[in-house]
């Protein structure tokens, strides 16, 4: 089991286009963490691992999102604002 997901990475890092910008929050990305981990801890701590840098991963990105979504409101009720303040001089 150990030696398939080890080459499941490897194949993972062959097809991954190394021109792409990483997309991972972490200095380390998420798939070396996994085979380090894999490697020296077993199967069981890499997929614990795993399921863990994923769920911090996606916390992280939905709380990101969630607070581009509220500038983005900001900005548009401030332009709402001034464009009323506007109309109303003339």
């Amino acid at each position: 089991m150990k030696f398939i997901l080890l080459t499941i990475i490897r194949f993972y890092w062959f097809i991954k286009p190394n021109n792409r910008k990483p997309k991972c929050i972490f200095r380390k990305s998420c798939s070396c963490y996994v085979y380090d981990i894999i490697s020296d801890k077993g199967v069981l701590k890499g997929l614990a691992a795993f399921y863990f840098r994923y769920k911090i991963a996606d916390m992280v990105m939905k709380f990101l999102k969630a607070q581009q979504q509220e500038r983005y409101k900001f900005y548009y009720n401030q332009a709402l604002f001034w464009n009323k303040k506007r109309s109303q001089r003339k």
